[in-house]
């Protein structure tokens, strides 16, 4: 509240009747240069404990109160005396309007399934038709709240990729703090993960059917995700990606999609034979480039070094035993030889078999 002289003389030991609004209760005062008593209402500013209001001066007084009822309340505060009387009465007397609301908060919780795991990073819009939009995002354990809200009616509405909701949407009219019913969140994508012995195994192709047909190649992790399908039945299959020995378990996973109480939607297979890969041969009597133009001597011992290498994620060592390098039409064969395991270590790992037989020209 302001209290301000007009003129056209100073005035001291001022009292103004300012009681305590309705609906609230007094908490402090802050110092002033203003006595106040609550039980009357009655705002004094003494001379000579308080100098003269000059003309055309200010005083400010503060209550700080706290609410108890909630509604609309008058609030009037009016100038009772003065030294020397105030000659105009009009201006001795202000009014303003005291609205005191309820807040109350509005929580809930989302899901995966009817009985999954909490789902976190969902975000959630709260829509009102006086105020804003306002979002929240769920934490690690799938909850979310919106603080201080007046009363009456609020939408709820949640989103984030590839899942859909039951219910897609609440309303509530709210009158107190209210905790809705959990948002039920149902996978609309599927993923396929390939490992080898505890390793992830990227690079494998992954076949999908069902209502909708793709492929994938799993990633560095090892899974391949297939997103935004439809409700229903999906099968799943790793293929050997021009590795006929490959070789994993199981060879296929049927998964549903959309149904509510199924919130695992990730087929898991073990690569359960890693086959290396012949990259190149290298043809060699002596002295020989890449490329293996370097013609070869009939009848002279020679070397053939195999380059082999593992699908990327592969560590552990692989035999390869009983190795036979064969000629065309049975002109020649090579001497059963066995390799030793062979390492990934990003690149390729040559082994040799040796052969005294005379190479076939092709």
């Amino acid at each position: 509240m302001v209290v301000t002289n007009l003129g056209p003389r100073e005035a001291s030991n001022i009292t103004v009747l300012v009681p305590v609004p309705p609906g609230t209760e007094l908490v402090r005062i802050p110092p002033s240069h203003w006595n106040f008593d609550p039980p009357s209402g009655r705002l004094q500013r003494p001379f000579p404990l308080y100098r003269p209001l000059w003309v055309d001066g200010e005083s400010f007084f503060e209550m700080e109160v706290r609410a108890t009822n909630t509604g609309t309340f008058p609030v009037t505060a009016q100038i009772i005396a003065s030294e020397p009387p105030d000659s105009v009465a009009a201006n001795n007397a202000a009014s303003n309007t005291l609205t005191v609301v309820r807040f109350s908060h509005l929580t809930g919780s989302v899901r995966c399934g009817t009985n999954g795991p909490a789902l976190a990073a969902v975000t959630v819009t709260l829509t009102a038709s006086n105020q804003p939009p306002r979002s929240a995002v769920t934490g690690a354990g799938g909850t979310f709240i919106f603080s201080n809200l007046i009363a009456g009616p609020y939408t709820l509405t949640v989103s984030t990729n590839n899942y859909s909701f039951s219910p897609p949407h609440q309303t509530v009219d709210l009158q107190t703090t209210t905790n809705l019913p959990p948002f039920v969140a149902t996978p609309r994508f599927v993923v396929a993960e390939v490992r080898a012995g505890g390793s992830a195994v990227p690079g494998i192709a992954v076949q999908l059917t069902g209502p909708a047909a793709a492929q994938s190649l799993t990633d560095a992790a090892g899974r391949a995700v297939f997103t935004n399908l439809n409700p229903g039945v999906y099968t799943l299959t790793p293929l050997t990606n021009g590795q006929p020995a490959a070789r994993f378990s199981p060879t296929n996973v049927s998964v549903t999609v959309g149904h509510p109480t199924n919130c695992d939607t990730t087929a898991r297979f073990a690569l359960t034979s890693p086959a290396a890969v012949l990259r190149a041969l290298e043809v060699n009597q002596a002295i020989q480039d890449w490329e293996n133009s370097v013609p070869l001597v009939q009848s002279k011992s020679t070397v053939v070094r195999a380059h082999l290498q593992l699908p990327d994620g592969v560590t552990n060592p692989v035999l390869v035993a009983g190795a036979r390098l064969r000629g065309g039409a049975g002109r020649y064969s090579s001497r059963p030889t066995s390799l030793p395991g062979v390492a990934n270590s990003g690149g390729w790992t040559g082994a040799v078999v040796r052969t005294d037989d005379p190479p076939s020209a092709t």
